[in-house]
């Protein structure tokens, strides 16, 4: 049998049958240790988050996972239908759509970016897999992350975290009122809720991270004023819960 036949016999029953990996090996005479780097890669239908490259699965437990890794820039993504997906066209919801602004990081970005994925799908947005910003570490005052985003059109703007605006609680908010000034609306993929109501004293009082204005419930500790004040606020204010400053 030729090389190519080998290969696509194997490609067959790697990724088209249910025998066993040991099983394969036999099959095709090759060691069942590493056996998937001998196969093809299986196309994935989607692209890289930030480089747009097309995506494959390199192995069956990529698959079953429904992850798929970049090998070009290191992130992974969902592959398939996740549960927060909705088939909604994004540039119906706002005049800029929505826009994903995320760090750099030592960790797999990919899922900083569905944090945002989920924010914007929890308020029935979509996104257009195109819109992203990725701040570096040197950017963390309100001048710089404003002038980041400034090409997109003010829309809805996802982050993983409202701490990611800024290395301090002060930068945090003042960058957050920057960008609504411009007409953003800033989702964040931390969940929090109010515990008492919140007026310019409790405020005041917030000074550090230990003040117990709300849980956030994403990470299973508190987190900054910035991130338990501003979305919660945002979330409340219709149940009457937020007094005005």
């Amino acid at each position: 049998m030729s090389e190519s036949c080998v290969d696509a016999e194997l490609d067959r029953l790697y990724w088209n049958t249910d025998l066993t990996v040991g099983d394969i090996a036999e099959l095709v005479g090759l060691p069942a240790t590493g056996l998937n780097r001998h196969a093809s890669p299986l196309p994935a239908d989607v692209r890289c988050y930030l480089c747009r490259n097309e995506l494959a699965f390199t192995s069956r437990s990529q698959r079953s996972e429904q992850r798929v890794r970049c090998y070009a820039c290191g992130c992974s993504r969902r592959a398939g239908t996740h549960r927060h997906h909705r088939s909604i066209d994004w540039r119906d919801l706002r005049p800029g759509g929505s826009l994903i602004v995320v760090r750099q990081s030592e960790h797999d970005i990919g899922y900083s970016i569905e944090a945002c994925l989920d924010a914007l799908a929890r308020g029935g947005s979509g996104w257009d897999e195109e819109s992203i910003v990725v701040l570096t570490d040197t950017q963390h005052n309100a001048d710089d992350i404003v002038a980041a985003v400034n090409e997109f059109k003010p829309g809805i703007l996802a982050i993983p975290s409202l701490r990611d605006l800024g290395s301090t609680q002060t930068e945090c908010l003042q960058t957050l009122f920057r960008l609504t000034q411009r007409c953003w609306r800033v989702v964040s993929g931390s969940d929090v809720e109010v515990r008492t109501p919140i007026d310019a004293h409790g405020i005041r009082r917030a000074a550090s991270d230990d003040a117990p204005l709300i849980d956030e419930h994403r990470f299973g500790r508190p987190g900054p004023l910035s991130d338990r004040l501003i979305n919660a606020t945002a979330r409340s204010a219709h149940r009457g819960t937020i007094t005005p400053w």
